[in-house]
């Protein structure tokens, strides 16, 4: 249960990353909060091989 909490909050961040750094105001809190969710998205990604749950 907390993976899907943490699948869903890292794939929304994404999105709000991605929206504020291509359509938004194109400053660096944008990619700050792009990388952030990106990492969640690899972290979500790589966690069965890390044997993190």
């Amino acid at each position: 249960m907390k993976r899907i909490f943490f699948v869903i909050i890292s794939y929304l961040v994404a999105g709000v990353g991605l929206y504020h750094s291509f359509f938004g105001a194109k400053n660096m809190y944008g990619y700050i909060i792009l990388g952030i969710g990106l990492f969640g998205i690899i972290v979500d990604l790589f966690s069965k091989r890390l044997n993190i749950d």
